[in-house]
C-alpha cells in the first residue's frame, strides 16, 4: 500500500529567554535527513516567533499555501496553573482558540510546563528541561499521529476486502489489538496508553456489535485490517459479550479494567451521554421501543489506508443499523472527520466535548433511521 510522506512546519514560541536557545537547539536536532526519512517526513521547516499572535498568523499563512501539510506549535504559553482548591494545569484561552480556528487542519500543539502531565487537546506536554532524546521520541509519535490525521494517498490497486460481522473470539482479539495499536499513536488510550496485553478492551465491547474489514494474504488466509463497533443500548449480541469476557479472564488487569469501567458508566446507556448535555436524546432513547446505538472505534490499519476501506466498512455498519432496525446512531469524532460521516447521513448535533479517556475535544453527530421516522409520523 502507499505510505504517505508528510511536510511539517514546526513553530517555536518560547517566552523564557534563557530556555529559548536550548529549546531551539534541541528541536533542531531532529532535522536530520536520515531521521526524517525513517519517520516518513519529506520536509521539516522550523520557524521561531516571539508571540502566539505571530504564531497564529504564521500558521494561517502556512495552511493557506500548504493545506495538506501539518503544523506543530511548541510553546510555553499554552498552559496556565490554576491555583484554586486543587491546583492543576489547564489550557489557556489562546490554546483553545488555536484549536478551534484550525479544527479542520492538522495542527498539533506541544506545551511546556513543570509537571509534564497530559492535558486535553494538547498533543504532547514536556517539562522545561527536556532533552534531545525526549524530543526525538515525542516527535516520532507526533509524526505517526500526523500521518493518521492526514488524508491518505489513494492506492492504485487495493487488495479486495470483505466487510462483515466479526465472528470468532480470535477475530475480536485481532480487532482489539488493531484498535490498541492505532489509538496508542493517536493518544486516545487512558492510563498513558498502558493496556494489559496490548488490547483496547472496554466495557462497551460487551454491549456492541463488532465489524471487520478482511483481506487475504498470499497464502489465502484472512487478515483483519479494519474494524468498527456499534454500542447498543439494548438487544446486544450475547456472542460478543461471551467473547469479550473470555478475553478479559485471561488477565486480571483486563478484568479489573472492565469492572472499573462498568461502575463508572453504569448510569449511561451510551458513552456519548456521559460527554454531551443531550438530555432530550436521553429521554427519546429511554422511551423508544427501538434500539439506539453509538458508532465508535472506526480504525483502519495504517498500511491499508487509502484503499477506501473505512467508507466500505461504514457502509456495512450502517446497512446493519438500518435493517436491525436501529432508530438513531450517535457518534463523536474530530472536526476534520465530520465530512466523512456526513456522507453516510450523519448530521452535527451542534455540541462538543472531551470523551472519557480520549483527551481530545470531539463533536457529536447523529444518524436517524428515516424508515422508522416515516412510519412513526404516518401513524
Amino acid at each position: 500500500m502507499v505510505t504517505r510522506s508528510i511536510d511539517i512546519l514546526l513553530v517555536i514560541c518560547v517566552k523564557d529567554r534563557d530556555s529559548r536557545g536550548n529549546l531551539v537547539r534541541v528541536t533542531t536536532s531532529v532535522n536530520q535527513s536520515s531521521l526524517l526519512e525513517s519517520w516518513g517526513v519529506s520536509s521539516l521547516e522550523i520557524r521561531e516567533v516571539s508571540s502566539l499572535e505571530i504564531a497564529h498568523d504564521t500558521i494561517q499563512s502556512h495552511f493557506c499555501m500548504h493545506p495538506e501539510s501539518a503544523v506543530i506549535l511548541l510553546s510555553d504559553s499554552l498552559l496556565y496553573e490554576d491555583d484554586d482548591w486543587l491546583p492543576e494545569w489547564r489550557s489557556t484561552s489562546a490554546c483553545k482558540e488555536l484549536n478551534a480556528k484550525f479544527a479542520n487542519s492538522v495542527l498539533l500543539q506541544v506545551a511546556i510546563d513543570k509537571l509534564g502531565q497530559p492535558i486535553n487537546d494538547v498533543a504532547l506536554v514536556l517539562t522545561p528541561d527536556f532533552q534531545a532524546q525526549q524530543w526525538k521520541q515525542g516527535f516520532q509519535i507526533l509524526c505517526q499521529r500526523i500521518r493518521y490525521y492526514l488524508k491518505p494517498k489513494k492506492a492504485e490497486i487495493p487488495p479486495k476486502c470483505e466487510m462483515r460481522a466479526i465472528e470468532t473470539q480470535s477475530e475480536l482479539r485481532d480487532a482489539l489489538r488493531l484498535r490498541y495499536d492505532v489509538y496508542q499513536i493517536m493518544g486516545y488510550l487512558p492510563n498513558n496508553g498502558v493496556s494489559p496485553r496490548g488490547l483496547d478492551l472496554t466495557w462497551c465491547d460487551l454491549l456492541s456489535n463488532h465489524f471487520g474489514a478482511f483481506v487475504r494474504d498470499n497464502n489465502g488466509a484472512e487478515k483483519l485490517v479494519g474494524t468498527a463497533r456499534l454500542i447498543m443500548n439494548r438487544y446486544s449480541n450475547d456472542l460478543y459479550k461471551k467473547h469479550a469476557l473470555s478475553i478479559a479472564r485471561t488477565n486480571q488487569s483486563l478484568k479489573s479494567q472492565l469492572d472499573q469501567q462498568r461502575s463508572e458508566m453504569a448510569q449511561f446507556q451510551l458513552p456519548i451521554f456521559q460527554t454531551l448535555p443531550i438530555n432530550d436524546h436521553m429521554r427519546r432513547c429511554a422511551d423508544s421501543r427501538f434500539a439506539w446505538a453509538e458508532l465508535s472505534r472506526v480504525v483502519v490499519h495504517p498500511e491499508y489506508r487509502g484503499a477506501n476501506y473505512a467508507s466500505q466498512l461504514l457502509e456495512a455498519v450502517m446497512d446493519f443499523a438500518e435493517s436491525f432496525p436501529i432508530e438513531v446512531v450517535l457518534l463523536e469524532c474530530l472536526h476534520f472527520h465530520e465530512s466523512l460521516y456526513a456522507k453516510f447521513g450523519f448530521s452535527s448535533l451542534g455540541l462538543q466535548g472531551p470523551p472519557m479517556g480520549v483527551g481530545r475535544t470531539m463533536i457529536g453527530m447523529q444518524w436517524q433511521n428515516t424508515r422508522i421516522l416515516s412510519n412513526s409520523s404516518g401513524r
